[in-house]
């Protein structure tokens, strides 16, 4: 179990308050569900987080983690979404030799204070021609949401319409998490540029309606297959 800090200590007891006074805000569907616009009971949100990026061409791993097995045959977990909690989970991953930004991963890993910060891990594809830019990141004790935008890839990058990309975010959460707590997770993106969470878009939607993943933490810690790809 993680610490009980002094700031979830507070908000434990302003979340209390709330649900005593029929404010609780929280629905029936759990991590299958788009992140409401209205606030939930002590969610917090950073809005352009520290994170570090790694990206390798096609849509094999980018980043794993080595299971047990033979020297010969090594089994590998596909991450798909990670908490990372201490120095010790940082060092037991593995990247793809051809992997972009492997040492600025590695350096922002090591540079992270796993005390107060846990880093959350998503990966996931991408369309070879798009990268996304990292908007906010959003999260309970019970739920993480992340939001993108979508961008196209510079004018001299080669890429093909219908080809995919694997991405791996390392994102600091300033906050000690602890994952046999999460239940829920999802991320959004949109192509219209980073927007502070839940502001309205002049056609009424909200910033990233254009796709909505979410899942919950069974299918968060098995081997998943790449989603929610840009074409």
């Amino acid at each position: 179990m993680c610490p009980l800090t002094r700031r979830r200590a507070l908000r434990g007891v302003v979340g209390s308050l709330a649900f005593l006074a029929g404010c609780s805000g929280e629905d029936s569907n759990g991590g299958a569900s788009a992140w409401p616009t209205t606030s939930r009971p002590n969610a917090e949100t950073v809005t352009d987080p520290d994170a570090a990026v790694v990206r390798l061409s096609g849509e094999e791993s980018a980043v794993w983690r080595e299971a047990e097995g033979t020297d010969e045959n090594p089994r590998r977990t596909r991450l798909g979404n990670e908490f990372l909690t201490d120095a010790r989970a940082a060092d037991s991953l593995s990247f793809a030799a051809d992997a972009e930004n492997v040492a600025e991963a590695r350096s922002f890993l090591d540079s992270t204070d796993y005390d107060a910060e846990t880093v959350y891990v998503e990966q996931t594809a991408v369309g070879e021609c798009f990268r996304r830019e990292l908007c906010s990141v959003r999260w309970t004790d019970t739920e993480i949401r992340t939001r993108y935008a979508r961008r196209f890839r510079d004018v001299d990058a080669s890429c093909e319409t219908d080809a995919r990309d694997t991405v791996a975010w390392f994102i600091r959460v300033p906050d000690t998490i602890d994952p046999d707590a999460i239940d829920g997770y999802g991320s959004r993106y949109g192509s219209d540029g980073c927007r502070p969470p839940g502001e309205r878009r002049v056609d009424g939607r909200e910033d990233g309606d254009s796709a909505d993943t979410a899942g919950t933490a069974a299918s968060a810690v098995r081997p998943v297959a790449p989603a929610e790809a840009e074409r």
